[in-house]
């Protein structure tokens, strides 16, 4: 038993030491802190078999291990912020996003989801000719008439669909990987609003091209004057160093904003895997995310993201 403790809690203790000397640092580093909330549960099996035992060496290490890990994922499970008075009276706006998956041959249940779901703002991922022949074809977009379209950037394709009027749009080329932007004139107030979909750490070219997107990402939250939006796939969540940065510029996530920062988007029933949030909407001071949820995605690996957001200046 002792053996066994001891071959569960070494990778751990290793992994928990990377993230607080060296976060996301390295590929692997970055692929196991996604799956923080699961990683470190066999330490609190460890742990009470430890003490039982009175291996007090093995169960101190197993009891730090479960303590790293309780900061860790507690906040994800704090209360709502409160909702300033203001929002009531300010202007509103409902926001779908989506990764449509570039490989679904049935986007029918998506495009029934727009269409239930009736956004004022449609932002929408690895979108292809396929996909924007399909969604326009079927006439769910039609009050939306405002686009930015890029379907050339194979599955970095983005788009964005408003119905309300939009300015300054076309494809952001300051990372590695394209991404679709504009300002959306809403009731007189502007929201500039970033299409986000960053490359995958998942090799590692993939790791440097999703440095190089969420660097670019927080320099662009840095200078962007006025009110910012940027929603869409991430490929990181509340584990990973660049989510914490840009919480810091500052801007607010719309799920920890509302209480729900167990949420989960992916992977979305297409793989063993569990649960992990990926998708995302952050906002700065000038706005605030009145609710949000998950939708069913069928066809994706993502489940897409509804937002309502009132927009205070």
């Amino acid at each position: 038993m002792l053996a066994a403790g001891v071959l569960l809690t070494t990778p751990l203790a290793v992994l928990a030491l990377g993230r607080i000397f060296a976060h996301d640092r390295v590929i692997g580093f970055v692929q196991a802190n996604s799956f923080t909330f699961w990683a470190y549960l066999p330490a609190y099996f460890v742990a009470a078999i430890a003490l039982a035992a009175r291996r007090w060496m093995l169960a101190v290490v197993a009891a730090a291990i479960v303590a790293c890990h309780l900061v860790w994922v507690l906040p994800d499970y704090r209360g709502a912020d409160p909702i300033p008075a203001e929002a009531a009276g300010a202007p509103h706006l409902r926001l779908f996003t989506a990764n449509l998956y570039l490989d679904n041959h049935e986007l029918g249940p998506i495009i029934e989801e727009i269409r239930q779901a009736d956004p004022d703002l449609l932002l929408l991922q690895e979108f292809s000719v396929r996909a924007q022949r399909a969604i326009e074809g079927a006439g769910v977009v039609d009050s939306l008439p405002y686009r930015v379209i890029d379907t050339s950037s194979g599955i970095f394709g983005t788009a964005i669909y408003s119905r309300f009027p939009l300015s300054e749009g076309g494809t952001w080329r300051e990372g590695h990987t394209p991404m679709t932007r504009a300002t959306v004139n809403v009731q007189g107030r502007r929201l500039r609003v970033y299409n986000v979909h960053t490359s995958a750490p998942s090799t590692p070219d993939g790791f440097k091209h999703w440095n190089d997107d969420l660097r670019a990402l927080v320099a662009a939250a840095d200078t962007e004057p006025g009110t910012l939006m940027l929603a869409g796939d991430f490929n990181a969540n509340q584990h990973h160093r660049w989510y914490e940065r840009l919480k810091d510029v500052p801007l607010d996530e719309c799920h920890e904003a509302r209480g729900r920062g167990n949420a989960t988007t992916w992977p979305n029933n297409t793989n063993h895997l569990p649960g992990i949030r990926l998708d995302h909407v952050f906002v700065s001071r000038g706005a605030v995310c009145l609710s949000i949820r998950e939708g069913r995605g069928k066809g994706s690996d993502h489940k897409p993201v509804i937002a309502e957001i009132a927009l205070l200046e």
